[in-house]
């Protein structure tokens, strides 16, 4: 998806980092949106390693949704399904959106098409080859699904004044179904990340200030920077994904 260049070998730990890119996913309804990379799942990791690893998985607590990709080319490959769903029950996550991807379908031509038939039956699993492209056109429809069952409605006015960067982010993260440039304000309605809700009603002429609290200008300097963060590497915690 994003041809990012990150350094990939088949070998432990290759990188440890999550790396968070933008991608825009053509067939979406909102194409833009933020992919994080982290490292593989290990059984049996020795035990002076597992705090490091699980360090790393941080950014899943954070995620909207998860995409859990298997090599399916692998012969142990339905036990390294189970305990990565069992490690993210242990991380409290099971209640999380997931994706299914068994990849490296070109791998295993005799069970090619029993893979796919198979992922068709299930809820929110898709086969395909990342190499060849086969199988694409459905993750990104299941994607679309996904995003869209994640998303919350929303419908409001924001000001002029300090709203300019959230527009253009509900532009390329959410589906808009009306927006309105009146004389003093901007009418907003759609579906959104549920994580931009809280910041779109402090924001909102529509908020009751003693229920949603805060000063407008520290919503503004407590605002996710979406394009910075997408340039690279974490170095520390932006906000909630």
């Amino acid at each position: 998806f994003t041809s990012a260049g990150v350094f990939t070998a088949d070998m432990l730990f290759a990188t440890l980092d999550p790396t968070t890119r933008m991608v825009r996913v053509p067939g979406l309804k909102n194409p833009d949106l933020l992919l994080t990379d982290t490292v593989g799942f290990i059984q049996k990791l020795p035990t002076n390693l597992i705090a490091a690893f699980r360090a790393t998985l941080e950014e899943l607590s954070e995620a909207d949704i998860l995409m859990h990709v298997t090599d399916v080319s692998n012969n142990a490959w339905r036990k390294q399904e189970a305990a990565v769903l069992s490690e993210l029950s242990n991380m409290g996550l099971s209640d999380k959106p997931v994706i299914t991807v068994w990849n490296k379908i070109d791998m295993v031509p005799e069970k090619k098409e029993f893979l796919k038939f198979e992922a068709s039956k299930r809820s929110q699993t898709v086969a395909l080859s990342a190499v060849s492209g086969e199988g694409l056109d459905s993750l990104v429809k299941t994607l679309e699904a996904t995003l869209s069952a994640s998303m919350v409605p929303i419908e409001c006015f924001l000001p002029y004044d300090s709203s300019s960067s959230m527009i253009d982010t509900l532009h390329r993260l959410s589906v808009l179904d009306e927006i309105k440039y009146l004389d003093q304000k901007i009418f907003v309605k759609g579906r959104v990340p549920a994580f931009l809700r809280d910041q779109i009603l402090k924001m909102s002429l529509d908020a009751n200030p003693d229920s949603e609290g805060g000063d407008r200008s520290n919503a503004d300097n407590n605002a996710i920077d979406w394009v910075a963060l997408a340039k690279g590497r974490h170095s520390t915690r932006a906000g909630p994904l």
